[in-house]
């Protein structure tokens, strides 16, 4: 069974979110968190890291990292990891690409 992993970043009023490229058909407005698959040699943390860095370009220290839960029927054959991780300021999505903040 694949696994993924991913990161909800904020600030406990905005949600750091990403609109993904190749965007299904009637998914136009669509937002996602950074997430991914695990690679066989990384854990789950790090595998988390590593989507933020290459989905948002954002360097995140592992250690602040809070595990959320497992959802082990995420989708057919995967399961999913999902991490926290709480900033008193979001960061600025100046630097970044494909990221935006909404309200939750």
């Amino acid at each position: 069974m694949e696994h993924s992993a991913g990161i909800a970043i904020t600030d406990g009023y905005s949600l750091l979110s990403l609109q993904p490229f190749g965007k299904k058909k009637g998914q136009s407005n669509s937002r996602d968190i950074p997430k991914g698959r695990v690679e066989n040699d990384e854990s789950l943390s790090k595998a988390a890291i590593r989507e933020a860095k290459e989905e948002i370009g954002l360097e995140l220290d592992p250690l602040k990292l809070q595990k959320i839960k497992t959802f082990d029927n995420y989708r057919p054959n995967k399961k999913l990891t999902l991490f926290l991780l709480v900033y008193t300021e979001l960061p600025d999505t100046g630097p970044m690409y494909c990221s935006e903040y909404f309200d939750i």
